[in-house]
């Protein structure tokens, strides 16, 4: 099956889309809301449609907190079998796609964390490297960088050297083919963790990156280096 979603829609589907799009954007930063949930469950029920069971999803595990890079946080109770559901019916959809998409990727990168180390690389070889022919888009440039900045900081976070490798590999092309200063930027964050974890970085080095951090406003990514470095 091919990529239904281009984020190109027609008719009444395009505000019925933009307007449930709209909605779950906003009410992320509330707190969480049962109608909406009750709403996308229905719309997805009516229409068939994974876009509408795509955000109740990725509200549903964000919303719960359910962002975590350990799988074995997200599997007890009622809400755990939820999860679980959720990564069945996301898993199905993939597999049911011959060729990925914005949609795909953007919804493989949102909800990575929901996956296992093995089935995380197995989708990276089958499906993302095809996308490569998409690379001079500036669409499809971003999602794929966002999606390798993600599956690095939860390659990192859980320790898996087999694919912290292979995400690094790829972050560091795009840094010198593109000169790409977000992935330049995001690799030398990971190069230095990498080291403080082997107790090979010097304090010099990891408290000039926190000030470079400091200074160009990225806070998140400070936050971050702070909190994993003090781990080591």
């Amino acid at each position: 099956m091919q990529s239904r979603y281009e984020f190109l829609y027609n008719g009444g589907k395009v505000d019925s889309k933009r307007e449930f799009a709209t909605r779950v954007s906003r009410s992320f930063k509330k707190n969480f809301d049962p109608e909406l949930v009750a709403d996308l469950k229905f719309q997805y029920i009516e229409t068939h449609d994974f876009f509408f069971y795509s955000l109740y999803a990725q509200y549903y595990l964000i919303k719960k907190h359910f962002k975590t890079s350990s799988l074995s946080t997200m599997s007890d109770g009622a809400e755990g079998s939820e999860v679980y559901l959720i990564r069945l019916n996301i898993e199905r959809y993939l597999e049911s796609i011959y060729t990925w998409g914005r949609f795909e990727l953007t919804l493989f990168a949102n909800c990575l964390f929901l996956f296992s180390d093995e089935y995380i690389r197995f989708q990276y070889r089958e499906a993302i490297v095809y996308m490569r022919q998409f690379v001079d888009s500036s669409n499809y440039s971003t999602d794929l960088l966002k999606f390798l900045i993600n599956g690095t900081q939860l390659s990192f976070d859980r320790n898996c050297m087999e694919n912290f490798a292979i995400f690094m590999k790829e972050l560091k092309k795009v840094a010198k083919i593109y000169a790409n200063t977000k992935a330049s930027l995001v690799v030398k964050i990971f190069e230095t963790l990498h080291k403080c974890r082997k107790g090979e970085q010097s304090q010099k080095d990891l408290t000039a990156l926190k000030q470079t951090l400091q200074f160009l406003g990225e806070n998140t990514w400070l936050t971050y280096v702070l909190e994993a470095s003090d781990r080591f």
